[in-house]
């Protein structure tokens, strides 16, 4: 385990790519849960659209990260996350879901 983790701590990791109208809804499914998270990460693709406005409107740590996958993406959240118990969410685009 990493220096910077704390076991009391819970992280949400959320990789972005073209996806605006569903990291809107799982960023508001998170906010209405119960279970609170310490701490979120959007790590954006590079897409040219308001996914860091949405991320930082909920209050996300937002990461730009232009010209990766969302592998890279989730990656580079793990690496910077503080939380001991950390969660990833895909959001998809709605190609990605049809």
């Amino acid at each position: 385990m990493m220096d910077n983790t704390n076991l009391s701590t819970f992280s949400v990791i959320i990789p972005a790519s073209h996806s605006t109208t569903t990291l809107l809804s799982c960023l508001t499914a998170i906010a209405q849960s119960s279970l609170r998270a310490d701490e979120i990460i959007v790590v954006d693709c590079g897409t040219p659209d308001r996914t860091e406005d949405i991320a930082r409107h909920y209050g996300a740590r937002f990461i730009a990260l232009p010209g990766k996958g969302k592998g890279s993406a989730r990656n580079e959240g793990l690496k910077v996350s503080m939380g001991g118990i950390v969660f990833g969410s895909f959001v998809l685009t709605v190609e990605e879901m049809l």
